[in-house]
């Protein structure tokens, strides 16, 4: 498991690295999207669609886990590597492929270096 923490430094070589990656990776699976949905019925065109969206949700969990995104650029791209994971599930079914259904991504443990202070709220109804 890949631990990470929230909060320390940014390194723009490794945000620069991936995001040209996912771009790449995220033109690939928009192409074989647009080729497998005038085609539905062509399972090495659903094959090349589940591999896609793997690879594009593989880059969303890398980019979630570097260093100094704030708490909700994490769950954004969290969020969205598990929706196209499912998209993925989906695609590899319709290519014959159950099996790509046990493949998801390593997950990713996050801690924080100082814990965010509990506020307490103004309406008076607790914490």
């Amino acid at each position: 498991m890949l631990t990470v923490v929230v909060g320390s430094e940014p390194d723009p070589a490794s945000y620069e690295r991936l995001n040209q990656e996912w771009q790449h990776a995220y033109a690939d699976y928009h192409m074989a999207y647009r080729a497998a949905a005038k085609d539905p019925a062509r399972p090495d065109l659903a094959e090349r669609v589940s591999y896609a969206a793997r690879r594009v949700a593989r880059l969303w969990h890398e980019l979630s886990a570097l260093a100094g995104l704030e708490w909700w650029a994490v769950a954004a791209l969290a969020a969205a590597a598990e929706a196209m994971t499912e998209a993925a599930q989906d695609w590899a079914v319709l290519a014959g492929h159950p099996a790509v259904l046990d493949q998801r991504p390593v997950p990713v443990q996050r801690r924080r270096l100082h814990p965010a202070p509990i506020r307490p709220r103004r309406d008076g109804r607790g914490a």
